[in-house]
């Protein structure tokens, strides 16, 4: 072997020497040597992915609006032979009725818009054609201010008015003994009104009380200052004299108009969980001032409206009703105005 690979071969120990003794010094640093609690220390968990969360809808706030629409109709149909008592023939009715409400509230301030509308349309053997025997066309608008959660002031306006044609009708033929005292020929039926006549527009301002407020009992009262003027010139009404069969008195209306002192009480509520619903009330008005010269007091003059209904469901669209009203306006008819209605009702709640 020559003296250069003897050279080359100690060169390469050489190397190979100095490069184990500087890993083995490395290795005793301890800035490189883990402690035993880093051995036993296990690796911490990683975090979950998130899951995506859809955003959130904002909540849209309670609208200060309340809408009411309802349909309802009825149809009956009769027929009578050799009935004693009944003409001999058919009878059919046939009858609508709408009741619709826009009501708004904000804070302490309300307001309530109503309307009514009722016609009954009747034939029977001893009239000329289809009559209307119910007829009323009801609007009012109402604004009060909850100074307290229970009273505070209120305003009213409204109108009530039929819409068609009015006739008295009668089962047995009879005389009218009209306005000028002549008597007419003998019949069944005689036209007393026309279309929106008497026309009655009402408003009050004062204040209310509303003490109890349960969807079982609701009870309310208003009173103030009232007005009332009634259109009812060239119309006629009926004040019949049992003293005198046979014959029907007829008397001509007058328009007026009255204020004065005015109060209206009425409760309402729904029991039997919305099977049944009620309702009672009545207005008040004590003419202290009167167009028409009158030698009656105001308390003989006393204007009356007093209205009881009750409603029971016997399904989502069928409905019992029965309703009784009573009117009494001395200076336009005095005599008490009564209808007295018991039906079957189908309706449907378009809101």
């Amino acid at each position: 072997m020559t003296e250069r690979s003897h050279y080359r071969g100690a060169l390469l120990l050489g190397t190979l020497l100095t490069l184990m003794s500087t890993l083995a010094s490395a290795q005793e640093k301890p800035e490189y040597l883990l402690t035993h609690g880093q051995t036993k220390e296990k690796s911490a968990p990683r975090a979950p992915c998130p899951t995506p969360t859809a955003p959130e809808q904002p909540v849209s706030p309670p609208s200060e609006w309340d809408f009411k629409l309802r349909f309802g109709s009825v149809f009956q149909l009769s027929s009578n032979s050799n009935v004693i008592g009944k003409g001999n023939g058919t009878s059919r009715s046939i009858g609508a009725d709408v009741h619709g409400e826009a009501n708004w509230a904000r804070q302490r301030h309300e307001v309530r818009n109503r309307l009514d509308v009722n016609v009954v349309f009747i034939k029977t053997p001893n009239t000329s054609g289809w009559v209307s025997a119910t007829d009323s066309l009801e609007l009012e608008n109402i604004y009060q201010y909850r100074a307290l959660p229970w009273t505070g002031p209120f305003t009213r306006v409204g109108m009530s008015t039929s819409m068609f044609i009015g006739r008295d009708l009668r089962v047995n033929s009879v005389q009218y003994q009209l306005p000028d005292g002549s008597l007419s020929e003998a019949k069944t039926e005689l036209r007393l009104n026309d279309p929106l006549r008497p026309f009655t527009l009402l408003q009050t301002v004062g204040g209310f009380f509303n003490p109890v407020r349960e969807q079982e009992f609701d009870l309310d009262f208003r009173g103030g200052l009232g007005a009332r003027e009634i259109f009812a010139d060239g119309q006629l009404g009926v004040r019949d004299d049992n003293d005198t069969p046979g014959i029907v008195e007829i008397v001509e209306l007058r328009s007026y108009v009255q204020a004065g002192i005015e109060l209206i009480g009425m409760s309402r509520g729904i029991l039997f969980e919305k099977k049944l619903q009620y309702f009672f009330g009545g207005e008040f008005l004590l003419p202290l001032l009167r167009s028409q010269p009158d030698e009656r007091s105001a308390f003989a003059l006393l204007d009356k409206r007093v209205r009881l209904g009750l409603a029971y469901q016997i399904a989502a669209w069928a409905t019992l009703l029965y309703e009784i009203r009573l009117v009494h306006q001395p200076q336009l008819l005095d005599r008490y105005q009564i209808q007295n209605s018991f039906g079957f009702k189908a309706s449907y709640s378009v809101l």
